[in-house]
Parts: C-alpha cells; structure tokens; sequence
C-alpha cells in the first residue's frame, strides 16, 4: 500500500474521555468530510470503525494532502500505529493513511464537496 501520510489526532482533548479510550493500536478509523463544520469547511473527521465513535479531527495541513484522493474518489485507509495513552492529547495517537493506488497526474476540477474518503477496512 502506498503511504500517504501520518499524524497525530487533532482535537483529541476536546473529546470524551470514553471516546478517547475507544482507540487501540493497530485500529483502523474511517475518515469523514465535515463540510458543515464552522470553523473548517474543509474538515475530516475520524471515527472508529466498530461503533462511528468521532475521536478526533485530521490536521488541516494533512487535510489538504487528502483532499486529491477524494476528489479522484480514491479511498483511503487509516491506521493507528502509536497509542501512548500518558502522552499529552496533542502526542497521544499517531495515524498513518495509505492507499491501495496512487492519485492519478490529472486531477479533475472538484465542482462539490461529496462526503467521501474512507469507506472500508483494510484487506476488505
């Protein structure tokens, strides 16, 4: 798989305590547009794949790397690959994104935002 990208979750304290501790290593999360979202219409969201618990957020500058991918409808995939619970929430959970298939050298214009990125686990 080609990897894309890594960060570590953002807005991870602005969330419950029982959501924050529904993320385990080796999970992987689902990514979400957030287009109705006040303070970044470009947002993505991340959900565990099990029960849709909302974790966290995608930094904005990831934000902009995966933006492409969706626009050319390419699904990705994240995966928790660091989990320090005693880290300060802003070092806690580290994700890295991958994808099956490289972004094509042609982009099309996007003319809507659709609510795509990550719609299935690894290895389905």
């Amino acid at each position: 798989m080609n990897p894309i990208t890594s960060f570590y979750i953002a807005g991870l304290s602005f969330r419950p305590q029982k959501d924050q501790e529904a993320i385990k290593l080796g999970q992987v999360l689902l990514l979400e547009a957030e287009p109705d979202n006040p303070y970044d219409n470009n947002a993505i969201k991340l959900v565990t794949l099990e029960d849709k618990i909302h974790v966290g957020y995608v930094p904005k500058k990831q934000t902009k790397e995966l933006h492409p991918y969706r626009i050319a409808e390419i699904p990705v995939f994240t995966v928790v690959v660091n989990h320090i619970p005693e880290m300060p929430s802003h070092k806690r959970v580290l994700v890295t994104v991958k994808s099956e298939r490289e972004l094509p050298r042609f982009i099309p214009e996007e003319k809507e935002f659709k609510n795509f990125i990550c719609q299935k686990a690894i290895g389905e």
